[in-house]
């Protein structure tokens, strides 16, 4: 379970009724939707905060200063492309001291931008559909992963052009995936579907180590990555390679480890994964369903004995342990990404009207918000925290954007604009 020292119950610790206050809102003049936010996690607090928003198909670039509590309009990247293109997420990484914005959406191209330079350095091809989500890998800064309509879930390293792994198979899923998250050590996936399925992919295994190993060796090299010879004499993986990702640089990984199918029954549009505990050796999960009794729920792969669980050969692992449940009251509308406070106090999220509801993650039994703040958006997209969870951003329609602060203890009188 989570730790007692990050609070399992509410009486723990006397809670604010305000913990949070909204101080600046800005609205773009494109009158595009805005689907996407991510503040630069290589920004460490009390650093001025850097956050990218992506809508239509421009890619902005704010800033968000400690004080005055306000949100200043730095540049947008440049892009131009034959199609009208739209995109809906965006990630930040870093190849050593340079970096990196990576932005996705309808044409199924990702773009990653040199952020001192201001320049398109490099598009990633291979997915056949739009992007749904995109996730820097937290060990790893050069490794994203992303999900995409074409019912693959892939992981690029932003210095090359095509992907390193597929993540798709016959017991994968067979719906839009919308949303996508890395294990707090790398070690796996986990994506999330329309089909109301939960799947992880190991990363740990030993096919899968000594591919990654591989390929970032030769990137590090500055070479291109050399072609593989997995599949030879498999003509079933070999046709689907041919088709799903025609050069021969990704391992195919077509077997999830684990399969969870029974804590949600509709579509699930947003996963995110914390390490939790006093070690930070424990890791939870939470997922969020939509369409009809929208909720987020909290749990963890395993039994609650923790016994090994031993599936039969070629089938995924099903355990699994649920430790809360919050009830979000309007939110039938797909593509509503909440945030995990970095404290590890709140769950943030949207529904289908303009209303952020802070779901308290101490508090193992009640199912409603705590409080709820009401943004200038008809319907947040996402919400994103800065590092160490100071300052959330807020995206949605109206072309419009939030920023909240949390209310510091020895504040008085807190003015929510």
């Amino acid at each position: 379970m989570l730790s007692a020292e990050e609070g399992e119950s509410s009486t723990k610790e006397a809670i604010s009724t305000r913990p949070f206050i909204g101080t600046f809102k800005f609205r773009e003049s494109h009158k595009k939707e805005v689907f996407g936010c991510a503040f630069n996690q290589f920004i460490k607090w009390p650093n001025t905060q850097i956050a990218a928003a992506v809508g239509g198909n421009f890619v902005h670039i704010y800033e968000f200063p400690e004080t005055p509590h306000k949100i200043n309009k730095l540049f947008d990247l440049p892009f131009s492309s034959d199609y009208e293109e739209l995109f809906y997420s965006v990630a930040w990484c870093r190849d050593g001291d340079e970096v990196k914005v990576v932005a996705g959406g309808d044409s199924g191209l990702l773009y990653v931008w040199d952020f001192a330079e201001k320049k398109l350095e490099r598009t990633l091809t291979g997915c056949n559909n739009h992007i749904n989500d995109i996730r820097t890998c937290p060990t790893t800064s050069t490794l994203i992963a992303m999900c995409s309509n074409d019912l693959t879930a892939r992981i690029f390293d932003v210095r090359a052009a095509t992907c390193l792994f597929v993540l798709a198979g016959r017991t994968s899923h067979h719906q839009r995936i919308f949303s996508v998250d890395w294990a707090p050590n790398g070690s796996h996936v986990v994506t999330v579907s329309e089909d109301h399925l939960i799947l992880n992919w190991d990363l740990s295994t030993s096919e899968a180590k000594e591919h990654l190993e591989a390929c970032l060796k030769d990137l590090d090299d500055g070479k291109e990555i050399r072609d593989f010879e997995h599949y030879k004499g498999n003509q079933l993986l070999e046709n689907a390679r041919g088709i799903v990702n025609p050069d021969k640089k990704a391992l195919f990984i077509v077997n999830p480890s684990h399969r969870i199918n029974s804590l949600h029954h509709q579509c699930i549009d947003c996963v995110r994964t914390i390490a939790a505990g006093p070690n930070r050796d424990q890791v939870y999960h939470f997922t969020k369903s939509v369409v009809s009794k929208c909720h987020i729920r909290c749990w963890r792969f395993g039994s609650h004995d923790d016994r090994v669980e031993k599936p039969s050969d070629g089938e995924p692992c099903v355990s699994h342990v649920e430790l809360f449940r919050k009830n979000i009251p309007i939110g039938e509308i797909s593509f509503n990404k909440f945030a995990v406070d970095p404290q590890r106090k709140w769950l943030v999220s949207g529904g289908d009207t303009g209303t952020l509801h802070f779901f308290d993650m101490r508090d193992f039994e009640g199912t409603a918000s705590k409080f709820d703040i009401e943004v200038p958006l008809n319907m947040p997209r996402q919400v994103d925290f800065c590092d160490g969870g100071h300052i959330i951003f807020v995206v949605g329609n109206k072309e419009c954007m939030c920023r909240l602060d949390r209310v510091k203890p020895d504040e008085e009188d807190p003015k929510d604009t």
